[in-house]
């Protein structure tokens, strides 16, 4: 992202100063949440995202209040909005959030499109696949040579396996979407 003033002749933030506003409160939630990083806790509609972005919101929007659907209509687009939504858990949607705000070199708007999110989704994929065979899923991989429940723990570890806690030990695991699936 390059560099613009910080505010507008408005008073609003600007654009660049509310991208890096949203990259760092992003940041800082995705740190917040890592330890969520292995479990399915999936997005729900009405999901309570906090009152920082919601003040994020108000502010670089020059307003009071809006609804929870304008605060997230002003962050990011529909498309965007419906990608999101389809993250494993609010750990992976801040980190995808915050890796959409770098990845993008718009300064037009502060929303965050579909092929940003998309292009987040890219960065991080390639970033993990310098570790692991993302062409395994769980069910793929190698039960010989004993090594199958290191190379689960491993990728539980990282967040690529997803634990489904069920009541007693009923709990299940998947591949996780952000790294698996087509969006």
């Amino acid at each position: 992202m390059s560099h613009s003033s910080n505010a507008s002749p408005s008073g609003k933030p600007s654009v660049f100063a509310t991208r890096q506003a949203l990259y760092e409160l992003a940041g800082k939630k995705a740190q917040e949440l890592a330890g969520m990083r292995s479990f399915l806790q999936p997005m729900r509609e009405g999901h309570y995202f906090g009152p920082e972005l919601y003040q994020l919101a108000c502010r670089s929007a020059g307003v009071e209040s809006m609804t929870d659907r304008q605060m997230m209509a002003h962050f990011m687009d529909e498309e965007a909005r419906v990608v999101l939504m389809k993250m494993p858990n609010p750990h992976w949607f801040w980190l995808v959030v915050r890796q959409a705000v770098i990845t993008s070199d718009r300064e037009e708007d502060v929303q965050i499109n579909r092929q940003e999110v998309l292009d987040a989704i890219t960065h991080l994929r390639r970033d993990m696949s310098y570790k692991f065979a993302l062409s395994q899923r769980l069910a793929d991989l190698p039960t010989e040579g004993g090594r199958r429940e290191h190379r689960i723990a491993s990728r539980t570890a990282a967040g690529l396996v997803l634990v489904d806690l069920g009541p007693f030990e009923t709990d299940t695991m998947i591949d996780n979407p952000v790294f698996f699936d087509n969006f």
